[in-house]
């Protein structure tokens, strides 16, 4: 197995990324992913801690030819602060391990943070100095 590494990629915080490889071997022939394979996928802070660690959705729109696709949905993405991250892709299959993808992605800010959500409070419906008017039994 061999690594590729991507050109930087730059995705905006809070929006669905996706990334669409074709994962190759070290001859260059396309992996074949009809065979079951896992691929893990992960994004890494300045420090290599894993910051996206699950809800990562992996699919092979093209297995016989090792196209994978990897979709980070949106309230994923929403927390990540912007700056220079890295990224890793690695497959399993056959019981061998490779990390066959890596490179770096930049992160913008998001610029569509989630509503403020605002403590709602009841309020009486006569001021305090006002007593209500009572009802009449009829």
């Amino acid at each position: 197995m061999s690594i590729t590494n991507h050109p930087l990629l730059s995705f905006t915080a809070g929006d669905t990324w996706e990334i669409t490889t074709t994962l190759l071997d070290e001859n260059g022939n396309p992996y074949d992913l009809t065979i079951g394979p896992t691929i893990d996928w992960t994004l890494l802070d300045s420090k290599y801690a894993e910051v996206i660690t699950s809800g990562v959705i992996i699919t092979t729109p093209d297995p016989t030819m090792g196209v994978c696709k990897v979709t980070v949905p949106m309230g994923i993405t929403a927390p990540i602060v912007a700056g220079l991250y890295s990224d890793a892709l690695r497959l399993t299959m056959g019981g061998t391990a490779g990390t066959l993808l890596t490179g770096a992605i930049c992160v913008d800010k998001n610029p569509w943070p989630p509503a403020i959500v605002q403590e709602m409070k009841i309020m009486p419906m006569w001021p305090p100095s006002v007593t209500p008017p009572r009802r009449r039994a009829l």
